[in-house]
């Protein structure tokens, strides 16, 4: 059988100022992809017409799901088997979500008579305590049933408190390192261990360190804590300019296990600075807005270098996320007066890129992100994040 799994992340106000216990990758609103059809997409070849004698008949094991009481940052998966009662192949897409919803490792094969596939839908709960209810649409060519709502439900509760909920290093100078620290406490055991690292997904987990320091009796009490850790973050030397935005991962022998992400914020400056149109210099991103699948867009940036070593810096680029689709283009440099350099950055989002919601919102996919190299001796690299949707 093959496993379809759909990822769920709540709705959490205010991400990136606020920055909440855990993470679904961590900025501002997103828009929701466009459900353009009940039924399954028209270039997909469930569209093709069938014999009338034959017909796919999509049935679920149970379209609800409740995972009781969930602590707060941690995450929690169901599956619900999909079986094809037909006596035609069965497809199977993803449709409008309440929440992040993306539907992975899909291929175009059909799901053949009588033939049953589990479809995997994980929920991580970022949301205040008290009750959830998030659901998530799975299309289909059942002429009788184009859609099928899968819903989880459950209550979240905090026996756990973190403070701050991020670690807020501000603004750095470029080579500068600079500290910040975070405390995790549990109100119901008297002893637990912890280890903090970097996230798997942390662009940059060669330039922080972790150390994990057991809190006093003294400092429990103020908080009306059993026992808990302060966890210190150092941010190095290196990181590339502009918008720090990583994740710490704080995994705990509670009862409960949660996972939880704790994100990095902060912003380093520099000598290159990023101007145009769209771009925010206080996230260190550039919002392309929505974008229509059949005519893409393209945006223009200036990134301008000044000081000693304006004459003499020069950019290539080292990654693009997404890689599929995303065009960049470096231009020629020009120096309008002394110490001063720019080099223009065209990005381009071709016609044709799939669906996709690409910010760190709740319902998105993270941002993307654009790495530059330079040779400047104090900013080897700089980050520009896209936030966007392809609808």
């Amino acid at each position: 059988m093959k496993v379809f799994p759909l990822f769920i992340v709540s709705a959490l106000a205010g991400v990136v100022a606020g920055a909440a216990l855990g993470y679904s990758r961590a900025a501002p609103q997103a828009h929701e992809a466009a459900d353009s059809s009940a039924h399954v997409s028209s270039s997909s070849p469930a569209a093709a017409s069938l014999p009338p004698d034959e017909t796919p008949r999509v049935e679920v094991d149970q379209a609800n799901y409740n995972f009781g009481k969930m602590q707060r940052g941690s995450t929690e998966s169901h599956e619900f088997v999909f079986t094809n009662s037909g006596t035609a192949p069965l497809y199977l897409e993803v449709g409008r979500t309440s929440c992040k919803c993306t539907l992975g490792n899909v291929s175009n094969e059909p799901l053949a008579p009588g033939d049953s596939t589990p479809v995997r839908l994980e929920w991580t709960a970022l949301t205040q305590g008290g009750d959830f209810r998030q659901t998530a649409a799975v299309r289909t060519n059942d002429p009788k049933r184009p859609r099928v709502d899968l819903a989880v439900e459950g209550s979240v509760i905090e026996t756990v408190g973190l403070t701050p909920r991020d670690f807020m290093l501000n603004t750095l100078a470029a080579g500068e390192e600079k500290s910040a620290s975070v405390r995790f406490v549990s109100f119901e055991e008297d002893e637990f261990e912890l280890t903090a690292t970097m996230a798997p997904t942390s662009r940059n987990p060669d330039r922080f360190e972790l150390d994990v320091v057991a809190l006093g009796d003294d400092e429990l009490s103020d908080e009306g804590a059993k026992s808990g850790y302060r966890i210190d973050l150092r941010a190095l030397e290196g990181l590339p300019l502009g918008r720090i935005n990583d994740l710490v991962e704080l995994k705990t022998s509670l009862p409960t296990k949660p996972n939880l992400f704790v994100p990095v914020m902060g912003v380093v400056e520099g000598d290159i600075s990023v101007h145009g149109r769209g771009w925010v210099e206080s996230l260190g991103v550039l919002r392309l807005g929505a974008v229509e699948s059949d005519e893409g867009a393209t945006a223009k940036l200036l990134l301008s270098v000044k000081g000693v070593f304006s004459d003499e810096t020069e950019f290539t680029l080292l990654e693009v996320d997404p890689e599929d689709g995303l065009r960049i283009e470096l231009g020629e440099p020009s120096s309008p007066r002394d110490g001063v350099r720019h080099v223009p950055l065209t990005i381009t989002l071709p016609p044709g890129l799939p669906i996709m919601i690409r910010n760190d919102t709740a319902q998105g996919q993270g941002i993307g992100l654009i790495r530059l190299g330079t040779t400047h001796p104090k900013v080897p690299t700089i980050d520009i994040g896209l936030q966007f949707s392809v609808y």
